[in-house]
């Protein structure tokens, strides 16, 4: 829709993501994200944390499930959505308002982590493992203390079932030649 505001919020999950079902069996997945920017003391000559902003999120269908099977209390996440004003009237007949993050993308955030994506088939979501974050391993220098491939923690190895695994193609010689 051409007024829908999206926006992006990167925050830490508030609690687990609670996924629940319509009564015609559609998925939906609520959470929060506590956003707290940090905020340069001039005084102090160090960071203080802001006002931490609470966001509350849905995301529904497919997403909702891996949202749900991924991502867990405390992790740093993206979420892009729609921006949502939803008002209604309580038993005492004041009207209240509340604003909510309908979801059309959500991760964690590699900050300062490291994650094994597993791919989905569309509305199938994936029957093993889910997606896990961890803490990044920082990566030991080499002994002439530059950091390198080699001494960087290894890659987790590729499944054997990845379909989209395949051999890299075989590299043609290389001339000494310059190409000018």
């Amino acid at each position: 829709m051409a007024n829908d505001i999206v926006i992006t919020i990167v925050g830490n999950l508030a609690g687990d993501p609670d996924l629940r079902y319509t009564n015609s069996n559609v998925p939906y997945c609520n959470f929060t994200v506590a956003s707290t920017p940090s905020v340069f003391n001039s005084n102090t000559n160090s960071w203080d944390n802001g006002t931490t902003v609470w966001m509350r999120c849905v995301a529904w269908r497919e997403i909702a499930e891996n949202i749900q099977k991924s991502l867990t209390k405390g992790t740093r996440v993206i979420v892009q959505g729609r921006m949502t004003e939803n008002e209604w009237q309580t038993k005492e007949g004041e009207t209240r308002r509340d604003k909510q993050l309908t979801v059309i993308d959500a991760g964690p955030s590699l900050f300062r982590a490291v994650t094994n994506v597993e791919k989905t088939t569309s509305n199938s979501p994936a029957q093993a493992a889910p997606v896990q974050s961890a803490p990044a391993a920082p990566a030991a220098p080499a002994a002439d203390g530059v950091v390198t491939a080699a001494s960087s923690p290894a890659a987790p190895a590729e499944s054997a079932t990845d379909p989209f695994a395949s051999p890299a193609p075989a590299q043609a010689a290389v001339s000494e030649e310059s190409p000018f």
